[in-house]
């Protein structure tokens, strides 16, 4: 992950729990514009910049998003829903966090 974003380390460090779990290989790539895009990769974007700069290098190689390459962003956005068919997203529920916290309070529980 760059150094330049603001998400927590635990976005890392869930990532690479997960990929060791599941057996999957991976790697995080702190600037995606030195990267070579490859067929057969999952890339997953945090930063608007380095979606756009993912995009234009899949463009570039002629991959298809989708069948030979794939993309995850973080946030959806309407503009996603129509960049190249769509592009698969996950999101923070901040309503539902908020309807969490405060029942932790208001219960005086303590949770992770």
């Amino acid at each position: 992950m760059p150094s330049y974003t603001y998400f927590p380390d635990e976005i890392t460090k869930g990532f690479k729990r997960f990929c060791h779990e599941y057996a999957f290989s991976a790697a995080v790539v702190n600037d995606i514009a030195k990267e070579d895009v490859e067929k057969g990769t999952a890339y997953i974007s945090l930063m608007e910049d380095d979606l756009v700069t993912l995009i234009e290098k899949i463009k570039d190689s002629k991959l298809k998003i989708g069948k030979d390459i794939g993309v995850i962003s973080y946030n959806e956005t309407p503009l996603k829903k129509l960049i190249l068919q769509g592009i698969t997203t996950f999101s923070t529920d901040f309503e539902e966090m908020g309807r969490q916290a405060a029942s932790l309070i208001l219960e005086g529980e303590r949770k992770k």
